[in-house]
Order: structure tokens, then C-alpha cells, then sequence
């Protein structure tokens, strides 16, 4: 299948990554042709040097029989306008990427009246990812299921912890079980663990379930902490423009620092009940002074990944329960990890996470059990999939131990008519059924979780 991707930039790179290992077919246009020779020397794709806005330039590009076109230029104008002439010229589906929030609340009448099938915007995303992570302070990444009725967490055993040392299958006859253990990294290693598997500290452990028994679970690995009240956003940034107030609507007092006296003004006129304050968020004192340590939750949002981590690694030092770090490269990565510090986001990964779902869906041939959701974890190691249960699945009504399932995969919950069930062997598989798999292999559809 044919993916056109305008715009080389950061955000298209990441793309064309991700959708290049889902085996499409892809040609990248952009103005810049430095940053398509740089995209041809690292992926099989075509590229062309040109504007997406240029009605020749996207024939040029195979728009006229595009599965799938998508922009993702700094513009959002130009990406709107190039998903709308893609569209005209006979691309099945278009996805546009843009900031301005104007847009999104024209959603309904650009896809209705101009054929863009999705707006994406990363910043909005990225809000909504790190308002998960503050609901659940003991987790390191959060993500949903069921219009949020299920989580997926990832955490750490502690030493000495109740679950340091001890199997699965010990650990489950102590508990009501309701929640699943779906997969263990060890030392870049994943694990799908089975009854005699030995949890160790320092394991970072995905579970899935309901949020009062995860937080069971989570007090039990050690890694329990109090929910968070007062928050510290470095940086009035897009994203925080979005996050105040989903911080704000559950009651979280929020203090927001930026070094840009016209945005605070803005901030502050915008966010009455917020605490906005002109200064250096780098500045030890600035953050001493505003009640670092006494602060519940720091979130780093500035638009330096090196600012971000050092402010992280100085809240961390000064005891703030909760650490949130930004990183729009993943370079920085592997240094937040070594020195134990919590939560990470990356708006371009959670971009990529949104749009391969699509993609991967769309292209699905069993349509009706098209996937509900993807999550990419662990560095793409592990994937979590919600997908509906067709009505014509060859397996419904077949207890799941009769099930020939491909290895290192778990079926982790299952909500039906609003009821979360956490399968076992002798549980059934029904039509309408949402299933939620986490898997070390790629998942397009129901049909691939059988041997």
C-alpha cells in the first residue's frame, strides 16, 4: 500500500520510521532537498523535492491512488490544504498534523466537508498522556482502554518489596487477581511471564487493570506514592497550554514558570486560579523560592530536552514525588533511565503511536475487527492492541485453553456489555467483545493473536 508523507522534518522522520517497519510503501515530499537526501539514505522510500500545496507535485507523488496521505509540515496550513488536494485527487485516507486549536474544534466540518479523515495534534496528545501519568503517580507511563475504564501501566519492583523474589503464581494465590501481569523487561529483555516466573527488583512490570487495584499492586512492588495535589509545569508551552486546565478540572493547583514575560501575561490572564510566574525555570533559586520540594508533581515542558532533564534530575534530587520529562528526541533517553528518574513523554512518539494505529487498521482486511487502540511500549519492543471480537471470529464461544495462541502473548482483559473480565482458560470469547492483547509481535487484527 502507497503512504505519501509531506515533510521530512523531526515529525516526518519519526513517521516515515515507524510506518516503514509496518511495510508500506512510502514517497516523502518536501521543499528542503538536503532533508530528503537525508531520508533516502536511511529508508528504501522515494522522495520529491517540491510543495504538497502544488497540485503537480502530488500527482507527481501517486496521490491519485494513495491509501493514505499524510501531512506533518511546521504549517498547519499547508498541511490542512495539502490533506484536503490529496484528497480531491483520489486518496483513499488523510491525516493532517496541527497545532493551532482552532482547527480541532473545526474537526467535524473539515472532515465533512473537506475529506480529511483525521487532525492530529501532538501538543493536545501529549497533555492528555501526562494528565495519566499525574492520576497515577505510582506508574512510570500510563495508558487507556475502553474510553478509560481499563489502564495499562508501567512500573518498577523496589527492592525488597513484597514482590521482589517472589513467582508470579505465589503472588497471584495472595490476590484477588483483579489484573493482569502482561509483560516484564529485565536488562532490554522482555519476558512474558507464566506462573514460575521470578519477579526481581528493578523489573519494569506492565499490568492491566482497573485503577483501584492496580494501585493495590503498585503499593505492593514498593512504588506507591500520594496522589498528586500541587503541580510545577517548567515551561508555558503549547502543551502546557492544554494541561492546565485538565489539571485544573480535577482539582490539581497548578504553578506554571517561563522566562517569557509576554507569555506569562498571556498565562495569566487565561489561568486565574494558576500561579504563573516570570523567571528561569533552570535556576535553582527560582525553583526554590516558588516551593520545589514542597511541590506533589514536576513536569518539564521547555523546549530544550537538555533543560528538561536537568530540571528533572535536580526535582528528583530535591524529593519531588513525581517527575515528568518532555523529550522531543529520544537521544536523551537511555540517560533519563540510568539515572532511575521517572516518567518520560515524547509527543513525536505519541504521534507516530496514533497514526500507525490508524494506518494499521485501515489496512486491515477484516475490517470489523479493526484495532480500537495501539500502544507501542517499551522502545517498540511490546505492543498493547484493544480490538472488537466480530461476530464471524472462528473461535467465539471456544474456551480460550482450547485456543492454539501464538507464544509471548497475553489476551489481558476483556470488557463486555461494561463488565471487565480478566480471562482465564475457561472463559470465552463473545461477538462485540473488546480484547485487549499485548503482544511482542505485530498485531493488525484478531485474526493474528492464533497460531
Amino acid at each position: 500500500m502507497n503512504v505519501i508523507m509531506v515533510g521530512a522534518g523531526k515529525a516526518g522522520r519519526e513517521l516515515i520510521s515507524c510506518l516503514y517497519d509496518e511495510g508500506f510503501d512510502i514517497v516523502v515530499i518536501d521543499e528542503n532537498e538536503e532533508k530528503i537526501d537525508r531520508i533516502i539514505e536511511n529508508y528504501d522510500v522515494l522522495g520529491i523535492c517540491g510543495s504538497a500545496t502544488n497540485i503537480e507535485i502530488l500527482k507527481e507523488a501517486g496521490a491519485s491512488n494513495a491509501f493514505l496521505v499524510i501531512s506533518a509540515t511546521a504549517s498547519d496550513e499547508i498541511n490542512v490544504l495539502s490533506a484536503m488536494f490529496a484528497k480531491g485527487l483520489g486518496a483513499q485516507h488523510t491525516i493532517a498534523r496541527v497545532r493551532n486549536p482552532e482547527y480541532l474544534k473545526q474537526y467535524d466540518h473539515m472532515r465533512d466537508q473537506f475529506g480529511i479523515s483525521m487532525l492530529v495534534n501532538p501538543d493536545f496528545n501529549c497533555a492528555h498522556e501526562i494528565s495519566g501519568i499525574l492520576h497515577f503517580p505510582y506508574a512510570v507511563n500510563v495508558e487507556t482502554f475502553a474510553n478509560g475504564r481499563i489502564f495499562l501501566v508501567e512500573t518498577i519492583v523496589k527492592q525488597n518489596s513484597q514482590l521482589d523474589g517472589v513467582t508470579l503464581e505465589n503472588y497471584a494465590q495472595k490476590s484477588d487477581s483483579k489484573f493482569n501481569f502482561c509483560a516484564v523487561v529485565r536488562n532490554g529483555k522482555v519476558f512474558t511471564p507464566s506462573g514460575d516466573f521470578v519477579f526481581q527488583s528493578q523489573d519494569r512490570v506492565f499490568l492491566v487493570g482497573a485503577p483501584k487495584y492496580l494501585a493495590e499492586i503498585c503499593t505492593d512492588m514498593g512504588m506507591y506514592k500520594e496522589q498528586v495535589k500541587d503541580v510545577m509545569i517548567i515551561g508555558a508551552s503549547r502543551i502546557a497550554n492544554y494541561l492546565v486546565p485538565m489539571l485544573e478540572k480535577d482539582k490539581m493547583n497548578v504553578t506554571v514558570i517561563d522566562n517569557d514575560y509576554n507569555i506569562c501575561e498571556q498565562f495569566s490572564e487565561k489561568f486565574p486560579s494558576a500561579t504563573v510566574v516570570y523567571g528561569n525555570g533552570t535556576h535553582r533559586r527560582i525553583l526554590q523560592e516558588e516551593g520545589l520540594s514542597e511541590m506533589d508533581a514536576v513536569v518539564t515542558l521547555t523546549g530544550s530536552d537538555e533543560y528538561n532533564l536537568l530540571i528533572s534530575m535536580f526535582a528528583e534530587m530535591n524529593g519531588v514525588n513525581k517527575v515528568v520529562t518532555k523529550l522531543s528526541y529520544g537521544d536523551l533517553k537511555p540517560l533519563l533511565d540510568k539515572i532511575g528518574s521517572d516518567s518520560c513523554v515524547s509527543p513525536m512518539n505519541i504521534t507516530a503511536n496514533v497514526i500507525t494505529q490508524y494506518a494499521r487498521a485501515k489496512a486491515d482486511s477484516h475490517e470489523i475487527s479493526s484495532m480500537l487502540a495501539l500502544y507501542k511500549l517499551a522502545g517498540g519492543m511490546i505492543e498493547a492492541a484493544e480490538f472488537r471480537c466480530p461476530a464471524d471470529f472462528v473461535l467465539c464461544d471456544t474456551p480460550l485453553k482450547d485456543i492454539k495462541l501464538k507464544r509471548n502473548l497475553v489476551i489481558a482483559a476483556v470488557i463486555r456489555k461494561g463488565s471487565i473480565l480478566y480471562p482465564r482458560g475457561s472463559d470465552l470469547l463473545k461477538e462485540d467483545d473488546r480484547v485487549i492483547v499485548v503482544s511482542q509481535m505485530k498485531l493488525t487484527s484478531l485474526y493474528d493473536i492464533l497460531d
